[in-house]
């Protein structure tokens, strides 16, 4: 990361996103007040780029039967 002296620090991230030392802090009062939401959606992008990127046929298939558990609980 490199960082840029302005009127306060900022971190350019690889996207080229820029931000503020406020804002990261922003950011992380957020996730602390909102850490179930937060760590629904990370396990959700987590386990989105594992089925579209990274599974095979077999772990897909193993995949399936988990969900296929799930569902059968949550009926119940």
């Amino acid at each position: 990361m490199y960082t840029l002296q302005v009127k306060q620090n900022i971190k350019i991230m690889g996207s080229g996103l820029m931000k503020s030392e406020l804002q990261n802090r922003a950011e992380k009062n957020r996730n602390q007040r909102n850490q179930k939401a937060h760590e629904k959606t990370v396990a959700r992008s987590d386990t989105k780029r594992y089925i579209t990127q990274l599974a095979n046929v077999k772990d897909l298939q193993e995949v399936q039967r988990w969900l296929d558990n799930r569902m059968s609980e949550l009926k119940d």
